[in-house]
């Protein structure tokens, strides 16, 4: 894992689904193994992306990303922002699709 820290991914943006993917993975290692570096490396992107989601509301792999912050707002909820991540999901399920 800190060898993935320090050779970053390049997606299209920090919050698409290429890093969600690894977080997704950080936030099962934090509950599998308990390492407090899991948990580190969710909060830092967090609040380094000011816990926002991917633009693109009808793609689901961008929402992803939120799996993190929720997990962490289980363990944290003092610390996490979810703002973005309700609005995500009201857009994803109550607007059409244009």
């Amino acid at each position: 894992m800190e060898w993935q820290e320090a050779h970053d991914i390049f997606p299209v943006s920090q919050t698409d689904w290429t890093n969600s993917a690894y977080l997704t993975g950080n936030a099962r290692a934090h509950v599998t193994v308990k390492k407090q570096i899991s948990f580190a490396e969710l909060k830092n992107f967090g609040r380094r992306n000011l816990w926002k989601t991917h633009n693109r509301f009808y793609h689901a792999d961008d929402v992803t990303v939120s799996y993190g912050y929720l997990d962490m707002n289980e363990r944290d909820k003092n610390d996490v922002d979810l703002e973005t991540t309700k609005t995500f999901v009201q857009k994803y399920l109550y607007e059409p699709n244009k």
